[in-house]
């Protein structure tokens, strides 16, 4: 079975190196040993490039999305999105603005000689709530037209998924789980890995046995 991992930081491939346990990416591969799984995820990864990814991999057996939040801006040229509220913050302050170009500088092949102009750009467009919702909604629509005839898992983060998405199975449990400790998928303690990973592989194993 080939099976792609998509959406933002959950659905990102995180190896533990020095951690001195594996991640939950690593137990959940290393259990599934006679298939395929790839993870498509993005730091902050908006629904736009979730879709844009899911259209580069049309042919997977198992499609399992973890939902964006709406104010996650898509950001083509770059290798992660970021939430609203931070390209807010760093056309504000000088120190927040130093922060994200230290992240872009992570994510970003480019070079970027005046990025508080770009992100006063965007800001132009974005700055509308109204317009964001709309958007959200649209593509939220877009998704569930693309994944017709898919077997999909639907890891929500709002209900608004569950409301427009007739395509696929919705599993909350996965999102409490994640979420549970409050903090990124890196930093989330041992037991929480374990946990994360037994429930995906709970649910993987649904998906094969049907």
């Amino acid at each position: 079975m080939k099976i792609g991992i998509f959406g933002d930081s959950s659905a990102v491939w995180r190896p533990s190196h020095d951690w001195g346990y594996q991640s939950y990416c690593e137990i959940v591969n290393n259990h599934f040993t006679t298939d395929t799984i790839n993870w498509y995820g993005a730091n902050t990864g908006s629904l736009p490039r979730t879709i844009a990814n899911i259209q580069k991999h049309k042919h997977l057996d198992l499609y399992i999305i973890f939902h964006s939040a709406p104010d996650y801006i898509y950001s083509p040229g770059w290798r992660r999105d970021f939430p609203l509220e931070e390209i807010k913050g760093a056309i504000k302050n000088r120190q927040a603005l130093a922060a994200f170009k230290k992240q872009l500088d992570l994510h970003s092949p480019f070079h970027h000689k005046d990025i508080k102009s770009e992100l006063q750009t965007w800001l132009n467009v974005w700055h509308n709530e109204k317009l964001l919702q709309m958007t959200f909604v649209a593509n939220v629509l877009l998704l569930n037209k693309m994944i017709k005839g898919k077997t999909v898992i639907h890891i929500p983060r709002s209900s608004v998924e569950k409301q427009l998405i007739t395509v696929g199975t919705f599993n909350d449990r996965l999102q409490e789980v994640l979420k549970s400790a409050g903090t990124h998928p890196t930093y989330i303690p041992r037991e929480q890995h374990f946990e994360v990973a037994q429930e995906m592989i709970s649910t993987i194993e649904q998906v094969k046995t049907l």
